[in-house]
């Protein structure tokens, strides 16, 4: 699974073109020259993965993987699912931590996940972040940055991403998860829902999961905020595609917004 992440990309500068007429037009270019740019290109398919400035700093997803997995086999982190989007040029992995776990409510237990991610195309910055997963849905569910939340910029005057700063940061959510799973976790159980807040989740998301949430709450109407988290999670995990970019995009919002909604009313 994690191989087809792997891929080895290359990069090339952009030459400078020069444009001759004679008869016709006729382009050239001039190597002497630079445009400041540059090509990612794929090695396996040579394909163009993005057209970047010289100030992008090229971080490999090979390089990643290979500072962060000692740390996440030090925790016995699974990899839990691969993916790659934009013909390569955004990953994300995730992975799960099965020996940390919260039983929220009998037969309802969770886990919480380490998640990375990287870009080709300088449009998200190396990333490690936090979340939970649950055990009921067999296919995961992201939910944001909960435990914490670490970015590092691809630019050329940034020199931590090819130092200490990967392990470091794996390290770090790691250990922090333990007391913002038992903290959070129990607010969103123990508090009752504010039923104004239930069409405020359904708007985020896409028209399919609108008519998959409405459908799933009409037959289980949630008293606390656990349980509104858990259609939207039925709904991300089950009925949306998970190839689809903005599934993971909405998915990583909805847990903060909801996590936030049952702040507010334990404070009115």
């Amino acid at each position: 699974m994690i191989e087809s992440t792997m891929f080895p990309v290359r990069e090339i500068p952009v030459p400078y073109p020069n444009y001759t007429i004679k008869g016709d037009n006729v382009c050239t270019w001039d190597n002497n020259k630079e445009t400041g740019h540059k090509l990612i290109i794929r090695e396996d398919t040579n394909e163009v993965i993005s057209c970047v400035t010289k100030k992008y700093n090229l971080v490999t997803n090979q390089e990643i993987i290979n500072k962060a997995t000692p740390i996440l086999k030090k925790y016995e982190a699974k990899l839990q699912e691969c993916k790659t989007f934009a013909n390569g040029a955004r990953t994300q992995w995730t992975w799960r931590l099965p020996s940390n776990k919260l039983t929220v409510t009998t037969g309802d237990v969770i886990n919480p996940q380490i998640i990375i991610k990287n870009s080709y195309d300088a449009s998200t910055q190396v990333g490690i972040l936090g979340g939970i997963f649950r055990l009921v849905c067999s296919n995961g569910m992201v939910v944001g940055d909960i435990y914490g939340k670490h970015n590092s910029r691809h630019t050329i005057w940034n020199s931590s991403l090819n130092n200490g700063w990967i392990p470091n940061r794996v390290e770090k959510t790691c250990k922090s998860i333990s007391e913002h799973l038992t903290s959070d976790l129990s607010l969103l159980r123990d508090t009752k829902i504010n039923n104004k807040d239930i069409p405020k989740v359904i708007k985020q998301l896409p028209e399919k999961g609108v008519t998959e949430i409405v459908n799933y709450l009409a037959n289980d109407k949630p008293e606390t905020y656990w349980e509104l988290l858990n259609a939207a999670t039925f709904v991300f995990t089950h009925h949306l595609n998970r190839d689809n970019e903005t599934t993971h995009i909405n998915e990583a919002r909805v847990y903060s917004q909801i996590l936030n909604m049952a702040k507010t009313v334990t404070m009115a």
